[in-house]
């Protein structure tokens, strides 16, 4: 009797969506508590280390209350007025400030990772969408720049934002996803210029959409391309700026070819990923992959987006001085990858092996010994340490100290008439203040930094009073001023700290 009853039932509903399986019910809440995790052992530690250079150079720009912050971004090039002013709103002079000030970008990562996981269900399968928060959230670069007070994290997720806006506004166009797209990329634009490189591959995605036989119509294209160049004309001045002011891009290295390889197909994700299929290929019984079928112009978005972008900042940083081609300049290729590797994710049946290989990137990422070691020491790049370190062992003498800036790009202002305590240059001290009489000097070290220390007149120091040194542990200037400070009748003391060194002077 149950069973006819269970026919006629089906018979009634013959429409009906088969009901999930525990397993699918299942699966967000085991990848949230994953996520949970890599936060908590990847995420957090780094939260609380000290401000490296650009983060301090944050700080001093938005320290003042946003006004200020307004006036001093305006002055530095290359900066985000909009995220300064953002900025602005987190500041403490607090133990917590490190942590407050990155709070911009943590929440970025968050609206990050919701709008890629939207462009899988748009893109792949609704089922792919969970499945892209942990090889995302795992990143490296994603780590890295969600837990520093830059503003890479906003453009990403401003970036991302626009391509999900603009994949529905292509799937049914009306005027509010059509606002929301034009909202996005302007955000984009003013978080970071170099994310503009986004509308590149989406003005080639729409035409690849006429190619394929889809109808896209002009309405939004023209709007963009009325109004981004629009947008920009409040930032005319900071962009003449950042142009006069090329120093930042022109003393790297230039990229090599495993480089490249490295920045399209992340080594990180690539082997984790492969670590979980070779889990599942000996674990599973016969476990099936079944290709999802993508549209072709989705397919040929995925290309240009991993690829464009760093071909063109290869070739640049190749056949200039302008040297480019960093991971914080392409972050917004990242989520391209990651979307190849979900698509081949979700193509398994089973929920199980999904997981199974997310728990893969997971361990291999979050559980590696070397993010496990990163709970229990401090940033190698933190001034925190540093300066603390001259701070303590001053006493109330409270020595001079001959601070070297971290400011590569430092020829935008003259380091011989900034003072220390107020000038961008020095930032590390307005987050961590010094007593000390500091000694500016500029990042590269040459002739003109030599004949500054020998005009300096030690002649007044007595025997037992002291001086410091900061300055990066590869620069020569530690070794050529011990050597000339031992002639002056000084011996030096050496305090390695990572990627600094503070150098103490005392006089026999």
């Amino acid at each position: 009797m149950s069973e006819v009853l269970a026919v006629a039932d089906i018979r009634a509903e013959p429409n009906r969506a088969p009901e999930p399986s525990a397993s699918q019910v299942h699966l967000p809440l085991r990848i949230l508590l994953l996520c949970a995790a890599a936060f908590l052992l990847a995420w957090l530690p780094r939260l609380l280390w000290g401000f490296w250079t650009d983060e301090a150079g944050t700080f001093w720009m938005a320290c003042k209350g946003w006004r200020e912050a307004i006036n001093r971004t305006a002055t530095f090039p290359g900066q985000s007025i909009l995220y300064s002013v953002l900025e602005s709103f987190f500041v403490s002079q607090g133990s917590w400030k490190e942590p407050l000030l990155r709070i911009p970008s943590v929440l970025a990562i968050v609206t990050s990772a919701w709008q890629l996981k939207r462009l899988a269900e748009i893109g792949i399968d609704r089922s792919a969408g969970w499945l892209t928060l942990i090889p995302f959230i795992c990143a490296p670069d994603i780590v890295n720049f969600g837990t520093s007070a830059r503003p890479y994290a906003l453009a990403l997720a401003a970036s991302l934002a626009s391509f999900r806006y603009l994949l529905e506004w292509q799937k049914a166009p009306d005027w509010k996803t059509a606002a929301k797209y034009l909202i996005a990329s302007v955000l984009t634009l003013y978080f970071h210029y170099f994310f503009g490189f986004v509308f590149v591959i989406q003005a080639l995605f729409l035409i690849s959409c006429r190619i394929f036989g889809r109808r896209i119509a002009l309405s939004l294209p023209l709007a963009a391309v009325i109004l981004l160049p629009v947008s920009l004309l409040p930032l005319v001045g900071i962009l003449r700026s950042t142009a006069r002011h090329t120093d930042a891009f022109a003393h790297a290295v230039p990229p090599t070819f495993m480089q490249f390889l490295q920045m399209c197909f992340p080594p990180t994700l690539l082997l984790t990923t492969g670590l979980g299929l070779l889990l599942l290929w000996i674990s599973a019984r016969n476990p099936r992959w079944r290709r999802t079928p993508l549209r072709p112009e989705f397919v040929f978005l995925l290309a240009i987006w991993i690829t464009l972008a760093p071909v063109i900042f290869f070739l640049v940083s190749r056949l200039t001085e302008q040297s480019v081609f960093t991971a914080r300049y392409l972050l917004f290729t990242l989520p391209a990858f990651v979307l190849f590797l979900v698509w081949i994710i979700s193509g398994f049946e089973r929920q199980e092996w999904r997981f199974l290989i997310l728990l893969a990137i997971f361990a291999g990422s979050a559980l590696h010994p070397e993010t496990l070691l990163r709970m229990f020491r401090d940033s190698p790049s933190s001034w925190r340490e540093p300066i603390r370190l001259i701070a303590s062992t001053s006493g109330e003498e409270a020595p001079p100290v001959f601070m070297v800036t971290g400011f590569m790009d430092s020829t935008w202002l003259d380091w011989k008439t900034q003072d220390p305590r107020t000038s961008a240059l020095y930032a590390p001290l307005e987050a961590y203040p010094l007593t000390n009489r500091v000694i500016g000097l500029p990042f590269f070290f040459g002739e003109p930094v030599q004949a500054f220390i020998r005009q300096t007149d030690f002649s007044a120091y007595k025997s037992g009073q002291r001086l410091f040194l900061v300055s990066a542990s590869d620069s020569p200037l530690g070794a050529w001023m011990s050597n000339h400070m031992e002639k002056l009748g000084f011996r030096a003391e050496n305090h390695l700290l990572d990627d600094y060194v503070v150098t103490e002077f005392r006089r026999n």
